[in-house]
């Protein structure tokens, strides 16, 4: 038998924003009336958003992750086990080196920017500053140090869309610009 926090969602597949809706404002009911506590996500846990929202029924202890929607991604309700240990990630199964090298079209470049910018803000990957002087006029050069591995790798993007390119920084630029 489902939990308070289970039995959010029954009757309520949550396909359109207003669905989303009706289930935030029950989540919100639920706390006001302190049938349900909002806890801070647990350290270590890696595998959601630092903005999600986690919930707990303290009758039951049942908890649940709120993953807040960001477009594409639709709201999700997810029963969690606090008590589960915490899995740790396979050795450079997911670091920066699993994105392949060379030219990438603007569509890739873009997205890659996208990832980069997702795993920087969950602390995965550090934004670095190569230098003070731009690359040039037409095209921009940023900078991501795999925390995992510690190797830096730079994102090359051109004004007009064409010659973009991944790569990984050579130990001897890195230690020449970065300081």
């Amino acid at each position: 038998m489902a939990g308070i926090l289970g039995s959010l969602t029954d009757a309520l597949t949550i396909t359109e924003y207003e669905d989303w809706l009706i289930f935030v404002q029950r989540l919100q009911e639920l706390v006001a009336s302190g049938r349900v506590r909002r806890i801070p996500q647990p350290v270590g846990n890696k595998r959601f958003a630092k903005e999600d929202e986690w919930y707990l029924d303290p009758d039951t202890g049942e908890a649940y992750v709120h993953i807040i929607p960001d477009a594409p991604v639709m709201p999700q309700w997810v029963k969690v086990d606090l008590l589960a240990p915490v899995e740790t990630p396979e050795p450079h199964a997911n670091d920066l080196s699993v994105i392949p090298t060379g030219e990438k079209s603007r569509l890739e470049a873009k997205g890659l920017k996208g990832i980069l910018d997702f795993l920087v803000q969950q602390g995965a990957v550090e934004a670095l500053d190569p230098s003070s002087e731009p690359t040039s006029r037409d095209s921009t050069e940023k900078w991501f140090k795999d925390l995992q591995t510690k190797v830096v790798y730079r994102l090359i993007q051109k004004g007009n869309g064409d010659d973009n390119r991944w790569e990984r920084v050579p130990q001897s630029e890195v230690q020449m610009k970065v300081r």
